[in-house]
């Protein structure tokens, strides 16, 4: 998911986004300063340490170590295996871009961006018309979410 990625910005836009009407910020890492990132320095050296002189012979091994690892301040790991093919070199167009409601900030653009719902796109199975509204009913927080039964969400 590098700043570069246009299905990274595509999907988060179409799956993220649109889908649950969210507005998305993302801040990447500059090229090499991936070093600085806080979750690399609290989590990784302790996955390190728990697999270490072990043999990873299989998925599963490997994803009980990295399960099993707590840091000393209590933090803890998730991890499971995400099966599926995915389609190599899929291209994201010029004009698909152009449609992304993708607001570059004002430091580093490249890096730093906001992505809003596209108006029209379906939520909850209904349309949207205008900004912030559906034809049923924008719902713009859990707490007002229809009973189950009462509306579908659409698959993320």
């Amino acid at each position: 998911n590098g700043y570069r990625s246009r299905a990274w910005k595509q999907q988060l836009q179409e799956k993220l986004s649109d889908q649950l009407g969210l507005t998305v910020t993302v801040c990447h890492y500059p090229p090499g300063c991936s070093k600085w990132n806080p979750i690399e320095h609290r989590l990784f050296s302790y996955i390190s340490l728990n697999w270490a002189g072990k043999p990873l012979r299989t998925l599963e091994m490997m994803l009980g170590y990295i399960r099993g690892t707590t840091t000393a301040t209590g933090l803890s790991v998730q991890a499971f295996l995400q099966k599926g093919f995915y389609k190599k070199g899929q291209k994201v167009t010029t004009e698909s871009m152009e449609r992304l409601h993708l607001r570059p900030h004002a430091t580093c653009p490249d890096w730093n961006y906001t992505i809003s719902p596209r108006l029209g796109k379906a939520l909850w199975g209904k349309d949207r018309t205008e900004e912030g509204s559906v034809e049923r009913r924008f719902y713009s927080d859990v707490s007002n979410y229809p009973a189950p039964g009462d509306a579908a969400p659409l698959a993320v």
